[in-house]
């Protein structure tokens, strides 16, 4: 057989083989990256005082995709603690620095004192880089459930983007858009709410004093006929307690004056008086009302009447 012919019989294979070998470098080398980005991010929350921690790392899916596998994965602070049965991190082998995770099977939050157990298969997140902010995360899920042992909880739809700031240093641009919300108390209560939008700018912990400034530069949530709007600022101290004032539009106060009546929001001594004080700032029911929503020690009021106490968020 003519050299030639051999190189046309044989050649095309050899090339594909190149190829494959090629694409299997490039794969294996995307895993690598993967692995050592995992034990580099170990190492940086350690230093910062945070445990990360893990049963094993793999990759799978060559040839199609890159695909990481973190199992039993554990990230803990002193009493707060993120715990998942499985990761899986998805990546194209060329691309590296644009990652999409995912949680099989369980997950755990726990966090002042409350122990969340999660369920969300169909909740994902992106974390990218970006040539104007320096990175972008990006966080949808479809259904999910949770519960804390006393209250149950369902959502039908998450959206929420986070990013650096591109007016203000030290500070994250995030937005959400969370929707249908079911809430069932102990007592077999349910309360719904339709959608929150929110728009927010984070500062950093302030030296001054420790604690985090919020900027809602816009909030909207809308439940039984009612619809509140609000902009403000609210600060997280070390403890996570938040503080404030924001400046709100509530149509539909009757909405709200039967959510407080029906929920463990306030004493059943507190909830009567409530409700009267609602009707108070708005005689017509149904009537669009303006009046600050001020947050403090622990109560929630709205142009001067207490509508919640937060620690009974939780509460049987």
């Amino acid at each position: 057989m003519k050299r030639a012919n051999r190189w046309f019989l044989y050649g095309p294979y050899l090339v594909a083989a190149l190829l494959l070998l090629g694409w299997f470098l490039l794969w294996r080398a995307g895993g690598e990256a993967m692995r050592r980005g995992l034990a580099e991010f170990a190492a940086q929350q350690a230093d910062a005082g945070v445990s990360v921690d893990y049963a094993a790392f793999t990759t799978r899916g060559f040839p199609f995709f890159l695909r990481g596998v973190v199992d039993e994965l554990s990230i803990a602070k002193g009493d707060d603690r993120f715990a998942a049965k499985r990761l899986y991190v998805d990546a194209l082998p060329y691309a590296p620095n644009r990652l999409i995770v995912s949680p099989k099977g369980a997950l755990r939050v726990a966090s002042k004192g409350q122990d969340w157990a999660i369920s969300a298969d169909a909740m994902r997140g992106s974390a990218e880089r970006d040539k104007k902010r320096g990175w972008l995360v990006k966080v949808e899920s479809g259904p999910l459930s949770a519960t804390n042992g006393v209250l149950q909880l369902s959502i039908g739809k998450i959206l929420i983007n986070l990013a650096p700031s591109a007016d203000k240093n030290d500070a994250l641009d995030a937005s959400a858009r969370i929707m249908a919300v079911d809430v069932l108390s102990p007592a077999g209560e349910r309360y719904l709410f339709e959608q929150l939008d929110a728009a927010a700018l984070i500062g950093a912990v302030s030296a001054a004093d420790g604690r985090r400034p919020i900027d809602i530069r816009g909030a909207e949530l809308a439940f039984d006929g009612a619809i509140i709007a609000a902009t403000g600022t609210v600060f997280l101290d070390a403890a996570g307690a938040p503080s404030g004032r924001l400046e709100a539009e509530i149509d539909g106060t009757a909405g709200l004056s039967r959510l407080i009546a029906r929920s463990p929001l306030l004493k059943p001594e507190e909830t009567a008086i409530a409700v009267a004080g609602l009707s108070t700032l708005s005689p017509s029911s149904g009537k669009t009302i303006s009046a600050p929503i001020d947050i403090e020690s622990g109560e929630i009021s709205i142009g001067g009447v207490k509508i919640a106490r937060l620690e009974r968020l939780v509460q049987p």
